[in-house]
């Protein structure tokens, strides 16, 4: 099978997330040869799935839908053999998601899509998304282990600046608030809010391969306008609105626009705060802004992630 640039395309954007049919069509908008239909992009896909290259599972959800991932032999063509070496036992690259979880695996991967194609619009470079399960940082809280997962972990860089931030996509599955009982504690959203402000404490300088921040936004994505809302009061109550971002799903989950100046009202990058070129280019408040000793060791990698998602083999140690 002859491969073309966009087949290269594809598969390198199977390295962050899945995709469906409509999402492949949505993503090739950032490139020169767009697909035009979904019709084109299943035919495609099938001749990829057919070669060995991509491998696909039924989405629950709908009748018929599909959802794409990278298969090993395609891992082989776009990883280096030793980015390949640290991949190939991977399960969430290679596999399915479960059902049970496919609703926040198919919302994390349609905000990837949106976010990369707005970047691609703009001028914006989005070198680096890594995927839930990847970043892994471990801390205490009232005495007891605590973990800290973000759903995703990105970068964008506008006029040589790069700018880092982690992702919550929230099902309003969670309590606003502890409610601690004799059998267990229920999971919250402020017991979140507490670990990345541990997390900032401890850390306050992160590099991710060659990129080093001394700050971070942390972009929530909500179910709903009530629970924004609820959630935007309570990270003021805790004194971290600067550190938190909220928009809701029906900000950004819409139709990719074909006209770039109509498109340019609907990007995601304005409603998460990034304005290029004309304004200054920042996620940040200067009051989240720190200093400290360089984290060079982001996370512990449960997955064998590749180094191509964090720059060097060196990001896998520990940060525990």
């Amino acid at each position: 099978m002859q491969l073309t640039s966009r087949d290269f395309f594809i598969l390198d954007k199977l390295t962050r997330c899945h995709l469906t049919t409509q999402m492949v069509l949505d993503i090739t908008q950032a490139h020169p040869q767009p697909f035009t239909s979904q019709t084109n992009v299943h035919r495609r896909m099938k001749q990829l799935v057919d070669a060995g290259l991509v491998r696909h599972q039924p989405l629950a959800t709908a009748n018929g839908r599909r959802c794409y991932f990278l298969s090993r032999k395609a891992a082989r063509l776009v990883f280096s053999p030793v980015e390949y070496s640290l991949v190939k036992s991977s399960k969430v690259l290679f596999s399915g998601f479960p059902i049970t979880q496919e609703v926040h695996h198919l919302g994390v991967n349609r905000f990837v899509v949106k976010l990369e194609i707005d970047a691609t619009r703009a001028g914006i470079e989005f070198p680096l998304f890594v995927r839930d399960g990847h970043f892994i940082y471990r801390t205490v809280i009232d005495g007891k282990s605590a973990r800290l997962q973000p759903d995703g972990t990105a970068v964008l860089i506008a006029q040589g600046k790069p700018d880092l931030f982690f992702l919550e996509f929230d099902l309003s599955t969670e309590k606003l608030q502890t409610i601690r009982t004799n059998a267990r504690n229920t999971k919250s959203f402020a017991d979140k809010i507490r670990k990345y402000t541990l997390f900032r404490r401890e850390y306050p300088t992160i590099t991710l391969g060659e990129y080093t921040f001394d700050s971070f936004r942390v972009l929530t994505v909500c179910k709903s306008k009530q629970r924004l809302i609820n959630l935007v009061a309570l990270a003021a109550s805790m004194n971290k609105r600067g550190m938190f971002q909220f928009i809701t799903q029906s900000q950004y989950l819409h139709p990719v626009e074909r006209d770039p100046q109509t498109y340019q009202d609907a990007s995601l990058l304005h409603e998460i705060g990034f304005h290029t070129p004309e304004g200054e280019t920042t996620l940040y408040p200067a009051s989240e802004r720190g200093t400290g000793s360089k984290f060079d060791a982001v996370a512990e990698d449960p997955d064998n992630t590749s180094s191509k998602f964090f720059g060097t083999s060196e990001m896998r140690t520990k940060a525990a």
